[in-house]
Parts: C-alpha cells; sequence; structure tokens
C-alpha cells in the first residue's frame, strides 16, 4: 500500500496586511481563490494593467473599488515634487530617508499641449493626482494617474471668481472623487466679507455650492490638506476695535476642516500652548501640512525661528507635541513668507522629511540631527514654483470611473503630448 500524500502546507498572509473579510465579496468576479486577490493587490501597476487581458473576471476584477481600496493601502508611499514646467518627478520615500543623494526617480511628462503653462498640483489621492492648468489666463483641471498615464482635462468647470484655495480627495461613503474650492464672494461689500464654497464630483460631473468658509478667510492659497476624510485649511479672523481714536486690529487663527461626506465644516483644536516667543501676532506665520497620518502645523516668527507642531491623535488637542523649534536667521523677505515645510514623516524610521529654506533636510526628532537630502534632478532654488505631494501608484483613473459606475468597459484617454 503506498504512503498517503504528504499534507500541503498552508498559504498564509504576511502579518502585516492579513486577509480580510471584506474581500470574500470580490470572489465572484475571479474564479480563482483569496489567496490569488491578495496577490494581485500586492503587484505594482504596470503587470496588473497587463493582466487585465488575462480573462474577463481578472479585468472586472480591476474595476471593483474594494480591490482598488486594498491595492491603494498596500501601496508603497511616494513623493511627487513639481520643480519644473513640464515634468513632475517621483521619488521612493524609503530612498529618500536612507541614503544622502536620491538618483532612483521617476519621470512623467504632464498631460498637456498649451505653451509655457502654470501647472500647480492641487491635490493627489487614491493614485488620481488633480491639477490646476493655467495657460495666457485661461484655467482648466485635469484628473490625471501619471502610472497608467490615463487623464481627463475639463476646462471651466468652476465659474469664473478668482480662487482662493482648492481641495482634492476621496469621500469613501459614496466612491467619488471630489474636488472643492474656496473664493471671494463678489457681491461682498467689503474685502474678506465671505468666501463660498463649491464641491464638484468627478464620477457624475456634479456640482454643488454649500455653507460659506466659517472663519473668516482661507489664510493659504496652497491646497487643502487631506486626512480622515476631511479637507483641512487655515482660517483667519480679522476683528477691528476703536479705543480713544486709535484703531486696534486683532488676528485669531483657526484649523477648519471640511468633511467630505457629510460636505459640512468644523474646527479641529490647535495646540493649548503656544510659545509666542515674545512676538506680536501681525509678526508671525502660520502653515498647515500633513506629515503621515498626522496634521502638522508650522508657526513662524518673523525671521526668528519655526516650530514644527504634530498632532498625535487626530482631533485631540492634549496631543499636539511640538517636535522642533528651528533657528531660520535673516532668511526671510517677509514675516509672512514661512521658510519651514514639512513634507513627510515616517513612523518607521522616525524621521521627518523637512524643507528650510531652500535645502531639503530629513530630521531624527530623539537625536535632534538634521542631514541634507539632495533630490536628483531637482533645484529647490528653481525660480518656479516648488511643490511637494504624497502619492502612491494605482489603477484609479477618472474615465475607469465613468465606466465602473455605468457598467461598460471605459473609454480610455491619454492626453500626454
Amino acid at each position: 500500500m503506498a504512503p498517503p500524500p504528504p499534507p500541503q502546507p498552508k498559504i498564509a498572509a504576511p502579518n502585516s496586511a492579513p486577509l480580510t473579510d471584506d474581500l470574500v465579496p470580490m470572489l465572484p468576479y475571479l474564479p480563482e481563490d483569496l489567496v490569488i486577490i491578495e496577490i494581485l493587490t500586492r503587484l505594482p501597476v504596470k503587470p496588473l494593467f497587463k493582466f487585465r487581458c488575462v480573462c474577463k473576471s481578472w479585468d472586472s476584477l480591476f474595476y471593483e473599488p474594494r480591490f482598488l481600496k486594498r491595492h491603494v493601502k498596500l501601496a508603497q508611499q511616494k513623493l511627487l515634487v513639481n520643480s519644473r514646467p513640464i515634468f513632475l518627478k517621483s521619488f521612493q520615500v524609503s530612498t529618500l530617508l536612507g541614503d544622502k543623494s536620491c538618483t532612483n526617480t521617476q519621470e512623467f511628462r504632464f498631460p498637456i499641449s498649451s505653451h509655457k503653462p502654470d501647472v500647480r498640483i492641487v491635490g493627489s489621492c487614491n493614485g488620481l493626482v488633480c491639477l490646476s492648468i493655467c495657460s495666457r489666463g485661461n484655467e482648466s483641471i485635469c484628473f490625471w494617474n501619471p502610472s497608467t498615464k490615463e487623464a481627463i482635462r475639463l476646462p471651466h468647470i468652476f465659474s469664473a471668481q478668482d480662487c482662493n484655495v482648492y481641495g482634492f480627495g476621496f469621500d469613501d461613503s459614496i466612491n467619488d472623487f471630489k474636488l472643492v474650492r474656496a473664493f471671494a464672494d463678489p457681491s461682498g461689500e467689503a474685502d474678506w466679507k465671505a468666501f463660498n464654497v463649491e464641491i464638484y464630483r468627478v464620477f457624475n460631473r456634479s456640482m454643488k455650492k454649500i455653507a460659506n468658509f466659517p472663519s473668516g478667510f482661507p489664510y493659504s492659497r496652497r491646497e487643502g490638506i487631506l486626512l480622515n476624510g476631511a479637507l483641512h485649511t487655515l482660517g483667519l479672523n480679522i476683528e477691528s476695535s476703536v479705543e480713544n481714536g486709535v484703531e486696534t486690529k486683532t488676528s485669531t487663527w483657526s484649523i477648519v476642516a471640511l468633511d467630505l461626506a457629510t460636505e459640512t465644516f468644523r474646527h479641529v483644536p490647535q495646540p493649548d500652548q503656544f510659545d509666542d516667543g515674545g512676538f506680536k501676532a501681525e509678526e508671525m506665520s502660520m502653515g498647515l501640512y500633513r506629515v503621515g497620518d498626522s496634521l502638522c502645523l508650522v508657526r513662524g516668527f518673523h525671521e526668528a525661528f519655526g516650530d514644527v507642531w504634530v498632532m498625535k491623535q487626530y482631533g485631540v488637542e492634549e496631543s499636539w507635541v511640538k517636535l522642533v523649534r528651528i533657528p531660520l536667521g535673516a532668511v526671510t523677505a517677509s514675516p509672512y513668507m514661512l521658510r519651514v515645510k514639512p513634507v513627510y514623516f515616517s513612523e518607521k524610521y522616525g524621521q521627518l522629511l523637512i524643507i528650510v529654506r531652500d535645502k531639503l533636510y530629513s530630521y531624527n526628532p530623539k537625536e535632534n540631527v538634521f542631514r541634507v537630502v539632495n533630490l536628483h534632478g531637482v533645484n529647490l532654488r528653481s525660480k518656479f514654483f516648488i511643490q511637494f505631494s504624497n502619492h502612491v501608484d494605482s489603477l484609479y483613473s477618472p474615465s475607469m470611473m465613468k465606466g465602473l459606475r455605468s457598467g461598460r468597459q471605459p473609454h480610455y484617454m491619454n492626453l500626454e503630448g
């Protein structure tokens, strides 16, 4: 009698990302087992794109929202750098933290055909990049996936009023990307009287006006900070009072969050103990950023120093921690030119990527050590406006979402020249 066959080894998912029940409903899309799905979610975009041709089940799987979300969740973090008028560079974050000079880069050509346009990153979410493109006085919005080279450019989706701040994010409750902008009410009787807010839904191409910005006016013209399903920006209230014929103006800061699901505003607590260093409010500047999964608040004090605060637990006032105070020296032409810009924080390495003046540093808070990081092909002293944005490679694209919602195969667009 032949001996029984040896037992087959069990295939277990890595501890870093265990198999979850939310993947089980995908099985009807794939005639294989759950392990294959788990493998596919860990592959880079380029081979996944080729696997669409294997069979109809695999092709359908790559349009499944739960698969797309899981693929994004497991993707490696990258850093997009917009420092040239035509090209965008991508850097692996782990490489930036590990080497003094980063040469392992990807270069993407912006999906534009205009001559010498002004291109600004509005935001990057789930691998989809939203761009604002201004050329010859006209502005258009472009939704672009650098990994798949697919893009859709939409001219004049907003009204003609000048925009003060954009924000771009994903609403998990309806599986929809949303673009938000705030602009000064042209009918206001005084400057900064009110700021209107509009939300554009990418999937069904619809526009909606919501409540006005609740705290004076948005302080910064940069993109909103996406975290915990909400877009965050700084609000600034300026109140005037007259005593003995002398007018006094008082400035009040606030962190304002717009919940993308409910489309309502709320306030996020600031650090309860700010050391003002003896400076007046008009000599200070504020900046709001995201480092890792935390809000980051930077307070600049004229030409003296900058304080970097991190909110360890979202929404909890007591969780604000001052990470570092950075001496600036006489480097700013104006007290409102904030020269300290956090870029990324790695829990794994315990390091913060931060721009001080015109250099990129890796900062270790525990050892209080700064290390210069050189980005290959990026000139931080460039005359062009430089932007940094966190990014992951993904299969999301506006054309794919359009096809998914309608139940038809999407029509792919490639606008790269």
